[in-house]
Parts: structure tokens; C-alpha cells; sequence
């Protein structure tokens, strides 16, 4: 993106005005950063990641769609129940995103239904989110070809580090090969490539977490219609277990973290390269920044709904 480009993004969201403006601003910044720098290939796609979780349960579940009203009225002695019952799928059964979400449709306001003099920054704020959807894939690689749409639009790829080459030995050849060309003193010129993560943030819970017996495989079966928001939170952080975060720190897959194999042109030797102090302290900081975003999420989640 030319400073062109970027000034006529952020012209644009000046120009709408409104309470957004500000957010808008930022969000312009932020895709322009996102784009132009080394974070461009970070993650893939970024539409994916910012999945607006709050935003979805306030399109689904507001008083409009669930038909609840202050109003005391003898009619409103069933359609409050009603309203109730359809909050309750949504902390229980009824999974974010869902079996037809796609990021940046159903977890996007809809501009027609805000304040009118904010209608416009929201036609702003939607449009530079469909923005990442022209991104291109950071490699042409098997394991990136997951579908990433329903249940999965809150699903996305992060690279964790890279692939070692034994084959290649100029710079020209890993260039062609979607690969980097490093220079070392100590391990010689070498060609990387990008490692990545397939990050799994399905609705639902995986009680295998809780151990492997017959009671869980039990409970495993039939929780396919438990993909609420609050049994998804306790999914997430049973996906934190230390048992899990052991396995993430030294490499190996997990239910919600699968690692890209190292193959093609790249050697099997990725643990042993990067199985350093700094590679641990990493994972190690990646699985505690998660776990901090997903509380954080969990406590705004629910304490809108109790606001509300």
C-alpha cells in the first residue's frame, strides 16, 4: 500500500465522521502495518483472526432478534422466556462462529441498523476489513489449503519459525523457492523457509482433555450440540492444559495447535535447529499471550450479556 493509498483510506474515515472515526483511523493504520511490513506473512488470513466475537453475539443475540422487552405486558410473559431460552443456545449449544459464518460478514455490525450519522464510518470500518480478503497465501504449501470459513472463520495460520535447507546452496534457487537467504558465520549460507501453525478456534469442547476413559468418550460423542459460548470458553482453556502447553513448547501437535511437518526441499532437523532457550521462551510467551486474550475475551463476553 502506497502513503497514497493509505492517506486516501484514512481521508476516507475522516470524511464518514461519526463515533468510529478514531477506530477508523486506527484500523487503516493498522492494515497498512499489516501489509507493508515483516507481519504481512505473520499470520494468514488476518480477516480470520480478528474475528469479532462480541460483535457476532450482539448481532444474534440482541433484543431484537431474541424479541425481549422491558415491557410488562401480558404477552411479554412468553416472549421473555422465549428471548431467554435463545441467550441460554447461545452460552450452550448454538456455536460462534457458526455452520454459515465467514469472517467479516456475520461478525460485522450491520451499518444499516446503527445511528445514522455513524452509518457511514461503519461502511468505512467494514470496508477496510474486507480489505484482507485479497491476501495472498504466504506460500504455496498443502497444509495451508484448510478451508477457513463456518465453524472455522475464527481460524487461521501463525507462523511459529522456519524450515532448514540442505539442498539448496545459492540464493538464487531459495529466492525461486518461496525460501530466505541467510548468511552464517557458524552454520553456513543456509535457505529458510516459513514454518507455520494451523491455530484450530473451533466452537465446541474436546472432553478427551479431561482424559481418555470411558466417560469422556462418552461425553465426546455428544458434544457436538454443546458449541456454546461459555462451554467453548472452558474448551479454550482446557486447550491451555500444561499437558498441552508442553507439547506446543517442544514441538508437537496439539488438538487446536498443528505444526506444518518440514518437507519438500527442507530437512527434518527444525527441533533440532530451534530447539534453543530462545525458541522455548517464545512458545512459551505465544501460549501465555493466548490464554490472556482468551480470558479477557471470555470476561467482556459475559459480562456484556449480565449488563444487558
Amino acid at each position: 500500500m502506497s502513503s497514497n493509498d493509505l492517506n486516501n483510506l484514512i481521508n476516507k474515515c475522516k470524511s464518514a465522521g461519526g463515533e468510529t472515526m478514531n477506530e477508523c483511523i486506527k484500523k487503516a493504520n493498522e492494515y497498512n502495518n499489516r501489509i507493508t511490513t515483516d507481519s504481512k506473512n505473520k499470520v494468514y488470513p488476518w480477516i480470520n483472526y480478528d474475528w469479532d466475537y462480541t460483535t457476532y453475539v450482539d448481532n444474534n443475540y440482541n433484543s431484537d432478534v431474541t424479541g425481549s422487552t422491558p415491557n410488562g405486558s401480558w404477552s411479554n410473559l412468553l416472549a421473555n422466556p422465549k428471548a431467554m431460552l435463545k441467550i441460554a443456545k447461545g452460552f450452550i449449544t448454538e456455536p460462534n462462529p457458526s455452520d454459515n459464518s465467514t469472517a467479516g460478514e456475520q461478525d460485522q455490525l450491520d451499518c444499516n441498523a446503527v445511528a445514522s450519522h455513524n452509518r457511514a464510518g461503519c461502511n468505512a470500518l467494514k470496508e477496510i476489513r474486507h480489505m484482507y480478503r485479497t491476501q495472498p497465501k504466504p506460500k504455496n504449501s498443502p497444509f495451508l489449503n484448510e478451508k477457513l470459513d463456518g465453524k472455522k472463520s475464527s481460524s487461521y495460520y501463525y507462523q511459529t519459525g522456519y524450515c532448514i535447507s540442505n539442498k539448496i546452496n545459492n540464493e538464487t534457487d531459495c529466492i525461486n523457492s518461496q525460501g530466505k537467504w541467510y548468511p552464517d558465520s557458524i552454520l553456513g549460507d543456509k535457505c529458510y523457509k516459513n514454518r507455520y501453525a494451523l491455530i484450530k478456534n473451533e466452537p465446541g469442547i474436546d472432553f478427551k482433555k479431561l482424559g481418555d476413559n470411558a466417560l469422556t468418550k462418552i461425553a465426546n460423542g455428544l458434544s457436538g450440540s454443546l458449541e456454546g459460548n461459555a462451554v467453548s470458553v472452558v474448551g479454550d482453556l482446557l486447550s491451555f492444559s500444561p499437558n498441552n502447553l508442553i507439547d506446543i513448547v517442544n514441538l508437537k501437535n496439539t488438538r487446536d495447535f498443528i505444526l506444518e511437518p518440514c518437507i519438500e526441499y527442507m530437512t527434518g532437523n527444525y527441533k533440532e535447529h530451534f530447539n534453543n532457550k530462545e525458541s522455548k521462551v517464545f512458545y512459551k510467551t505465544l501460549a501465555i499471550f493466548m490464554v490472556l486474550c482468551l480470558l479477557i475475551m471470555s470476561f467482556i463476553t459475559i459480562s456484556h450479556h449480565i449488563i444487558r
